[in-house]
């Protein structure tokens, strides 16, 4: 075979290789010529492979790759069966689209809002990585990515953890074997937020949401929920109505307890707690029940918007409110191990280092954040 004789060839004609056994060149209807191999597997089959198109590939570089697939035959390998296992390697848009399905879509994931954000980060913010296999990441083009969101750091910072934990998902169910490059890469510096609702805010965001409550109950709730018991926001549309138990205090006033599935149980294997004030309990108790969550929605962005024009508090968020809880507590002399217990707050390092709280120092200490919150409420 001669490279006069590969350019005379019509459309349909093929010329064999005299010096590789099997290789070949075949005239397209198109008008290009293409080097394919023909060989046998361990079983006797005979397999097809292409090798590449005449012009983009000598005749040389064509008997040079057939002669290596030949020696992989050899050695019992089937050349067809790895391109094909290649071919269905998961890109980075499918290892998404996968998780997203089969991970984190979940009641869980869905009602938190979790999975709504990852899928309109994906759609948004993964096309310059997308069509990577997984085979083809590594730490440079993670990074490379990663900076390229560097306008907005935070989504880029999440972008990377949402990539991070399908890898790590990918990996635990055998897609792949790659080892996770999301870890190397520097994330982009975060400003913790430092603010919380000073006593006089606090005391009119109160009042606000009391007299709200019967035009809006669960919104209301909702947030007085955030703002007596410190609870995260993704952790409310998690409550359950059989799930809530109702105690007597020390001084004779109805408490409520409600455990639950929430972010640390995965990794601690136990449910956390919520302890509900009398207050907030009286209006638990008066919500509508229409099915088996007692707060079904995941926010309350119009209550809240209307509470931060009334009161010029732009720079307050709702979930500010959890740390406000945290810091009235503090500041009355409830101990940080003990706020940490009733925040559902348990890294490792605090899990080493605090006891658990049973439900009754439980109860004892989210009443005396509760008192402290009536004093500068006014009640």
């Amino acid at each position: 075979m001669k490279n006069r004789e590969i350019q005379n060839l019509s459309a349909g004609q093929i010329i064999w290789d005299e010096k590789i056994r099997g290789l070949f060149v075949q005239a397209n209807l198109s008008g290009t010529k293409t080097f394919k191999i023909i060989y046998r597997n361990r079983q006797k089959k005979q397999r097809k492979l292409k090798i590449g198109s005449y012009g983009t590939m000598s005749l040389d570089a064509a008997r040079q790759v057939a002669q290596e697939l030949l020696l992989r035959v050899a050695r019992g390998e089937d050349p067809v069966d790895t391109w094909r296992e290649e071919a269905e390697e998961l890109t980075i848009n499918r290892l998404m689209l996968k998780a997203l399905k089969e991970y984190w879509n979940t009641p869980r994931y869905l009602r938190s809002g979790l999975f709504k954000s990852i899928l309109l980060a994906f759609k948004k913010n993964f096309g310059p990585i997308g069509a990577y296999k997984l085979s083809e990441i590594n730490v440079r083009k993670v990074d490379s990515w990663h900076k390229s969101m560097e306008k907005t750091p935070i989504q880029a910072n999440r972008c990377l953890a949402y990539l991070s934990t399908a890898l790590n998902w990918a990996i635990k169910q055998d897609f792949t074997q790659i080892k996770n490059p999301c870890g190397s890469v520097k994330k982009f510096p975060a400003r913790k937020r430092a603010r919380y609702a000073t006593p006089d805010e606090i005391k009119k965001i109160a009042a606000y949401l009391e007299a709200n409550f019967e035009q809006q109950p669960l919104s209301t709730a909702y947030l007085y929920l955030i703002l007596t018991t410190g609870t995260r926001p993704s952790a409310i549309p998690r409550l359950m109505w059989k799930n809530l138990e109702i105690k007597t205090n020390a001084e004779g006033q109805e408490i409520g307890l409600i455990k639950f599935f929430g972010k640390t149980t995965a990794k601690t294997g136990e449910a956390e707690t919520l302890i509900l004030p009398p207050k907030t309990l009286s209006m638990i108790m008066k919500l509508p029940k229409t099915g088996e969550y007692i707060v079904p929605m995941n926010r309350s962005k119009r209550l809240w918007a209307r509470i931060q024009k009334e009161f010029g508090l732009q720079d307050l968020w709702a979930r500010d409110l959890r740390r406000t809880y945290a810091t009235v507590g503090l500041s009355g002399g409830v101990p940080l191990s003990k706020i940490g217990e009733l925040l559902n707050h348990r890294c490792w390092e605090t899990t080493k280092t605090y006891a658990k709280l049973m439900d009754e120092q439980r109860i004892a200490s989210a009443m005396a954040v509760a008192k402290n919150l009536d004093e500068i409420i006014g009640h």
